[in-house]
């Protein structure tokens, strides 16, 4: 909206309008006569318009779990990028440029600039974290003793945390619980002791939850073969 500065009897705009003030949205100069009793004075207007484009990566980032990636946006603007903000908060650094994050599960950042003019612009970007899922449980063990395949407990790459590891026996009776334990480790595995005795041999049914870094819940059940 462009105003004249001072009050008159009469205004005319270059372009013989007469209305005491316009709205404009295009760049350029405008002139505004201003009568005023027997005195006249000229108004320039020289409108700009300002702008600030913010981008980031189309293709996102990629990182293993645990690890960090820096977020490199690319600033365009006719003035200096003076404010700065990541959403979602929480990293080591809101305000800076290129901050350095590690997600435990993929996640879309959003950068908003502001530049010296007040304009406004957003860009958002994706982290992606890849969560391996593989899981591996024998399909026998033998807990004699011997020091090789005595524990039957769940095994792989993941990252995933054990909510919860049934045995069963074959009239449903359960001969082993665990909750709250870690994949690849022995001790969060049946011996194929219950009640403090040697199991006998045979099929046992065991039922697994397991609660991934993304907080995904995967619940597996199968049979296992005790040998002794």
């Amino acid at each position: 909206r462009l105003s004249p500065p001072r009050l008159g009897d009469d205004y005319r705009w270059e372009d013989g309008s007469t209305e005491g003030y316009r709205l404009v949205t295009e760049p350029g100069d405008y002139r505004l006569r201003v009568l005023a009793g027997c005195d006249t004075s000229w108004v320039h207007y020289r409108l700009t318009i300002s702008y600030v484009t913010v981008k980031l990566p189309r293709d996102g980032y990629t990182v293993p779990w645990g690890e960090t990636v820096e977020l490199r946006p690319t600033f365009f603007s006719d003035g200096a990028v003076e404010d700065l903000h990541w959403e979602p908060g929480g990293l080591a650094c809101d305000n800076c440029p290129s901050p350095e994050v590690a997600p435990l599960q993929s996640t879309i950042y959003t950068l908003y600039a502001t530049n010296e003019y007040g304009c406004l612009d957003s860009a958002s970007v994706e982290v992606r974290v890849p969560v391996d899922r593989r899981i591996y449980l024998p399909t026998a063990f033998s807990p004699n003793g011997d020091g090789t395949n005595d524990f039957f407990y769940a095994q792989g790459p993941t990252l995933a945390r054990i909510a919860y590891f049934y045995v069963f026996d074959r009239w449903g009776g359960q001969v082993f619980a665990l909750e709250n334990g870690a994949i690849d480790d022995p001790a969060f595995g049946w011996d194929g002791q219950t009640n403090g005795r040697p199991a006998p041999p045979g099929v046992y049914g065991w039922a697994l939850g397991l609660v991934f870094p993304d907080n995904e819940v995967v619940e597996r059940s199968g049979e296992i073969i005790l040998l002794r």
